[in-house]
C-alpha cells in the first residue's frame, strides 16, 4: 500500500493513510505534486487495481491519485497493459492543469520501454 500523512509545522500527525488493495502486491508511490486547486496528486504503480489486479505475479499497472489536503480521495486511476510492469516515475501538472506523467513499461522478453501519459484534471486519459 501507498502511505500518506500529512504532518504539521510542530511535526504532529493531522491524519495518515493507506491508499491501495491491501494485497501482497505492489503498490508503490515514486511522486507526488501539489496541484494548482490545492490538491495532491500522487504517481506510481499498483498491483492492486487494474489490468493486473491481484494476479499476484509483480505485473503492475501505472496508478494515480487525487487526494484533497485532508486526506479524502477524488479520484484513482491505472494505466497499463496486462502482464506487463506499467510504472509511472515522475507527474507535472501543465498550465492547462492537466497532468502528464513519465514512465516506462517492461515488454515481454524484458525490453523497456519509456512513455508519457497524459490526464485530464478529472483522471480522463
Amino acid at each position: 500500500d501507498i502511505f500518506v500523512a500529512r504532518v504539521d509545522g510542530e511535526g504532529d500527525v493531522q491524519w495518515a493513510q493507506r491508499i491501495g488493495g491491501g494485497t501482497n502486491n505492489q503498490d508503490v508511490a515514486q511522486d507526488a505534486i501539489l496541484t494548482s486547486d490545492g490538491n495532491i496528486v500522487i504517481a506510481g504503480q499498483t498491483g492492486s487495481w487494474g489490468t493486473d489486479a491481484n494476479t499476484n505475479n509483480n505485473y503492475t499497472d501505472q496508478y494515480f491519485v487525487k487526494i484533497r489536503l485532508d486526506g479524502a480521495l477524488l479520484w484513482t486511476r491505472t494505466v497499463g497493459n496486462a502482464q506487463k510492469v506499467d510504472r509511472a516515475f515522475a507527474i507535472v501538472e501543465m498550465p492547462d492543469q492537466s497532468l502528464v506523467a513519465a514512465g516506462s513499461y517492461i515488454h515481454t522478453g524484458g525490453t523497456f520501454y519509456a512513455n508519457l501519459v497524459k490526464l485530464d484534471q478529472n483522471s480522463t486519459v
